[in-house]
Order: C-alpha cells, then structure tokens, then sequence
C-alpha cells in the first residue's frame, strides 16, 4: 500500500486483502496507516481517490459480505 500525488490529486492504493481478511498485525498496522492518510489528506484539503483489488460493495453499500466484497465493517 502507498499513496502517489499527481494534478492536486492523492491516489491511495490500499491492500483489501488485509481488509479482506484478518492479517493480525499487518491488518492493524493497513487500518493505521490508512486513517493517517484519509486524516492528513483532509488536512492539506486534497481530494482522494482510493484504489484497491475488492470493491467495498457490488451492488448495494448495505449487501451481506460474499467472495466478491468487503466486509461491512470496513466499507
């Protein structure tokens, strides 16, 4: 995972599998570095787009977790 800024834009490439599934440490360690970046990007007021392997959701924000999402609690 890392963050790349280009054209007042800050892409941030994330590791849904560590959403996906509980890593332990590594996971923590995502959501950490995750929220530090939302955090310091509404900060310098610079607009995101966050990139990643599963979507959050493929039809529905509120749809049960299946093999092709992520689960709830991370959306």
């Amino acid at each position: 995972y890392y963050t790349v800024d280009q054209g007042g834009f800050r892409l941030v490439v994330v590791n849904t599998q560590l959403w996906k599934y509980d890593a332990g440490a590594p996971s923590r360690a995502h959501d950490s570095w995750f929220e530090s970046t939302l955090r310091r990007a509404a900060d310098e007021g610079r607009p995101l787009i966050v990139a990643g392997h599963y979507p959050p959701f493929t039809a529905r924000p509120d749809e049960d977790e299946n093999y092709y999402n992520l689960p709830v609690e991370k959306r």
